[in-house]
């Protein structure tokens, strides 16, 4: 059983009364700064040193969710910065492969430019030829075109590119052809040097970039610089056409053949589409079926000078002399 409380101890009333009034000074006392702040501005210099002692605390207590804040934005802009930098990455990549896509089809546009160039000045047909593939090992130079017998192709067609002769073809099937390079060490190609006229045999050597001329006198009419062009000896290749440059001749005393090394002017490890070059038709009387080649054949025969029946006499003592 608890025990009782007497009501009329001393101490008990002393507290209460002292809470009492404690609370109706701090009541006045409220009331009162209200009134003073209400109608003047009394307090302001109290508030103003109150919070310039509580503003560091203010900052200490905000200063970590400041930290917190900095630091997700931080984070939150890496981010975005990282992905902005792959987009454009992404971006400068897709655009290196259109430019390069670009400048392929730059240069596969000189090439044709080049091609059509070089079959602009032919009298006779060409088919245009892609490679496909390409074997120069040192004893065989040979590649593959994408034109065969389904094309009109056929064994022992020249083939050319935009410099010059390349080589002529060695098998026809009916969608490709293998064509033997000049520089084909068991090729031998007829040529003349274009300056003087003399004739000989260019032979391939293994290598893309040289030809030579085992079989030139030593006291022949050649020197470097000379373009070599096809001689049409053989039937095999046209004459007129470009074939090589003449790098050095070699003249050794007591041999009695000069050691010539030419140049050849086909891009023969570059070029990526060469010219088929089909057989010139032989000439026909002009007929009323065939209208075609018959202007053709008198407009070349308009290019050429008309032959005189009855020519000038000439004076051969001079010649004669020089005999």
């Amino acid at each position: 059983m608890p025990p009782s409380i007497n009501r009329n101890s001393p101490s008990l009333f002393t507290r209460n009364g002292f809470s009492t009034a404690r609370l109706m000074a701090y009541c006045f006392a409220a009331v009162l700064l209200m009134a003073l702040d209400q109608r003047g501005a009394y307090n302001q210099k109290v508030r103003a040193s109150l919070a310039t002692l509580v503003s560091p605390v203010q900052m200490l207590v905000s200063l970590p969710v400041e930290m917190f804040e900095a630091i997700g934005e931080n984070l939150t802009d890496r981010k975005n910065l990282h992905a902005n930098n792959q987009n454009l990455e992404d971006r400068l990549l897709r655009q290196q492969v259109k430019l390069s896509r670009l400048n392929a089809l730059e240069d596969e546009t000189r090439r044709l430019r080049s091609l059509l160039g070089a079959r602009s000045g032919l009298r006779v047909n060409t088919l245009v030829a892609e490679l496909l593939h390409i074997d120069l090992d040192p004893y065989s130079h040979k590649v593959i075109v994408d034109r065969g017998q389904n094309d009109g192709v056929f064994a022992g067609m020249v083939v050319l590119d935009a410099g010059g002769v390349m080589g002529q073809v060695a098998i026809a099937s009916p969608e490709t052809a293998e064509i033997i390079l000049i520089s084909d060490p068991d090729h031998a190609l007829p040529v003349q040097v274009a300056r003087t006229g003399m004739r000989s045999i260019a032979f391939g050597t293994g290598d893309t970039s040289i030809l030579m001329l085992p079989n030139v006198s030593i006291n022949a009419d050649i020197k470097q610089g000379d373009l070599l062009q096809t001689s049409g000896m053989g039937q095999l290749f046209p004459a007129g056409y470009s074939v090589a440059r003449v790098m050095s001749v070699e003249r050794s005393p007591g041999h009695p053949f000069a050691r010539v090394w030419a140049r050849p002017l086909a891009q023969l490890d570059r070029a990526r589409e060469v010219l088929v070059l089909f057989p010139e038709k032989k000439t026909e009387k002009p007929t009323e079926g065939n209208t075609v080649d018959s202007a053709e054949d008198d407009t070349e025969s308009a290019a050429l000078p008309s032959a005189d029946p009855n020519p000038p006499e000439t004076d051969t003592s001079a010649g004669s002399d020089n005999r």
